[in-house]
Order: structure tokens, then sequence, then C-alpha cells
């Protein structure tokens, strides 16, 4: 864990978790995907609402996914008062911890219950495939992910991103959480506003 001071007005909390990698299994790089659209993305992110269910405690808060060469990184990114540092990593180690367990999708509820949940990965996967064919038939940047998609893979794979999209089952999403946010194998970095030197009279 590290911390810094800088010439800000707010609090920044970084905390990055090892990711799957350009060259890592499919499912998990499109899980991750998904992840990354359910908790930061869309009108109503749920990392956003989890962190701050009871109180506000940050400002701002996304979650990024990057997958290199050698290896993938996901960074969770908020922006907070100083005296909310500590709460807000605790809270939210311990929810990408429990993600494993988290229910996405109404499969992970008896039918009876299912009018009354909310579908998170189906709603993800609709807004990804929409937002993916828009981008190309259009040529436009609709989604920084897929975009990402395309450039890291070479022809022959980037048909394939819709099909595994679809195929993607909340079991896929809890395999890859349990897999890369379990433990204590992440990085933390706060960087705070610097004390205001005083005036010499």
């Amino acid at each position: 864990e590290f911390n810094h001071q800088m010439d800000i007005k707010q609090s920044h909390l970084f905390i990055a978790y090892s990711a799957p990698s350009k060259y890592s299994d499919e499912r998990n790089r499109v899980s991750i995907d998904v992840l990354s659209q359910i908790l930061s993305r869309g009108i109503s992110p749920l990392l956003y609402y989890s962190i701050n269910a009871k109180r506000r405690l940050v400002h701002r808060i996304r979650m990024i996914y990057n997958s290199l060469e050698f290896g993938g990184v996901v960074i969770v990114h908020a922006i907070l008062d100083k005296r909310n540092l500590q709460l807000v990593k605790k809270k939210i180690i311990r929810f990408f911890r429990d993600l494993k367990k988290f229910r996405f999708s109404k499969s992970d509820y008896p039918s009876s219950q299912w009018q009354h949940v909310r579908d998170y990965l189906k709603i993800a996967q609709t807004i990804m495939r929409f937002s993916y064919n828009a981008f190309l038939e259009q040529g436009i940047n609709l989604s920084r992910s897929y975009a990402k998609y395309i450039l890291r893979f070479d022809n022959k794979r980037r048909s394939d991103y819709n099909a595994i999209l679809k195929s993607i089952r909340s079991a896929d999403i809890k395999k890859s959480a349990s897999k890369y946010f379990t433990g204590k194998h992440y990085v933390a970095l706060s960087i705070t506003p610097a004390k205001k030197k005083k005036e010499k009279r």
C-alpha cells in the first residue's frame, strides 16, 4: 500500500488487481468486461450504489479493465474525502471479495422471485451487444471496452466476441471474480491533498 500527497482538493484512492491478459482464456476476459459494465457503467452502476448504500462515502467511483500482452489489470478509482479513505478501501476490498457470491442473474434466484429481482447480466449483455454492433456498423467508438477488444485481437477472433458475450453466465463472472479478487492480491494507492504550508510573517 502506498500513500502520496499532491496539491489537489479531493483525495483519490486506487486499488489494482491482476486480471486476464491479452492471451488468457476468452471467457475470463469477456466475463471481466461484463463485470466492468455492471459495476461502473449505465444508469445505476452497482459499485457506486453499493459503496454509498448507507451514506455517501465517495463522490465518484469506477472500475477500469485493461488487458495487455503479458498481463491484465483491473483498477478501481474512487474520488472521495480524506476522512473516508480507510473505510472506503475496506468496503471496496470486501465488495470485490464477495463478488464470487453475488447474484448477477435471475437464474441465481428461484423462478418465483424473478419478477422482483434485477437481472444485471442480461441488462449488461444487451447494452454491450448494442454498443459493439453500433461500433462495427458506424465505425464510431461507442465503447472503450470493445474498441480495445478490436485492437488487441486478430481478425479470426474478433467475430467471436458477440457469441462469447451472449454465452456468458452468472457462474462465469463469479468464477473470474473468485480467481482474481479473492485474497490480498491487490495494490492500493491513496493520493491526498498536501498540507498547506504556513506563511511566514
